[in-house]
């Protein structure tokens, strides 16, 4: 594999050792594992592609058709919970975090480099995007 760049993935310098030789076996979940980004990368597609949709079909057509009904002071009391908070928040900082890391990979395969200024506007925008949700919820 000489002669090739290798891509950033999602483990930074941590990851910098890896390596692969030639007729060597590589168990990429054991890569991915060691890897600090990994659980939130992973979550932030689940949450993606399992909830994010419902979301949006529940706010978005069931509430507004009048199929489903949710009264303002049920919604509230859950996001007044500590627990409807953290759930809230993760349905935000989990998107975000992986927005951004799929963001950075795309910018790299399209050669703008896995330099600083791409992974500080990518990482840059999920934190502050995730600072301002944590804010909100704080607030209320």
């Amino acid at each position: 594999m000489s002669g090739t760049r290798p891509h950033p993935g999602g483990c930074g310098a941590a990851d910098a050792s890896f390596s692969v030789q030639s007729g060597q076996d590589v168990d990429l979940d054991q890569r991915l594992l060691r890897c600090s980004s990994a659980p939130t990368f992973a979550g932030g597609g689940l949450v993606v592609a399992l909830i994010t949709p419902v979301l949006i079909l529940i706010t978005g057509a069931l509430v507004p058709l009048g199929v489903l009904h949710l009264h303002y002071g049920t919604i509230a009391a859950f996001a007044h919970h500590p627990t409807g908070k953290l759930i809230f928040f993760g349905a935000v900082a989990l998107p975000a975090w992986h927005a951004a890391h799929r963001l950075r990979m795309t910018a790299y395969d399209l050669g703008l480099g896995g330099g600083v200024v791409v992974k500080a506007a990518c990482y840059g925008t999920a934190w502050l995007l995730i600072l301002v949700a944590a804010g909100a919820l704080i607030a209320i």
